[in-house]
């Protein structure tokens, strides 16, 4: 119990580094994980702590994906909990179709080509958090519905391509890095 303590709690970025083709942790904590190098008998009983207790943070399901890979199984079975960032980029509201309920073309959402389906070595999942932000400034009453429309358009994407799980909005305001 008091390991989960000291060893959760926390967000991780995972970021895409284009030049390297990797994905890493880019956050650093300063002696995050010392607790497991104290001796066998600690490591073996928490090794699994930090990836169970813990959010792991992308701006796509790929990036978060191509990190997974890199893990042993055993983590990658233990994540519990991930938060994805999708940065939108859209045409202004008045190049929108009416007819879609605020919804703009898909042409004018930017959302990559890539699958937007979450590694299947996910099977602990209990927590899928998107942070959607429109970047739409100085709409007012106008920006708080489109950003809820786009909200609910990026969730049922995603919904539809993992369809056994269900994603809740971020309290985290989307980061786009």
């Amino acid at each position: 119990m008091i390991f989960g303590y000291a060893l959760g709690g926390k967000t991780f970025l995972i970021d895409h580094y284009v030049y390297q083709g990797i994905a890493k942790n880019r956050t650093r904590f300063k002696n995050a994980l010392a607790l497991l190098a104290v001796c066998r008998q600690v490591f073996a009983e928490t090794a699994l702590l930090p990836f169970s207790s813990n959010t792991f943070s992308a701006l796509h399901p790929q990036i978060l994906n191509m990190w997974i890979k890199d893990l042993l199984p055993p983590f990658a079975h233990a994540i519990t909990s991930v938060r994805l960032h999708p940065c939108l980029g859209l045409s202004p509201p008045e190049g929108w179709y009416d007819t879609h309920d605020g919804i703009p073309r898909l042409q004018d959402i930017f959302l990559g080509h890539e699958d937007k389906r979450l590694s299947p070595s996910l099977t602990s999942l209990k927590n899928v958090q998107l942070a959607v932000d429109m970047g739409m400034i100085g709409l007012g009453k106008d920006n708080e519905k489109l950003q809820e429309s786009g909200w609910q358009f990026i969730k049922g994407l995603c919904e539809t391509e993992n369809s056994e799980i269900k994603f809740v909005r971020s309290e985290t305001q989307a980061l786009c890095f």
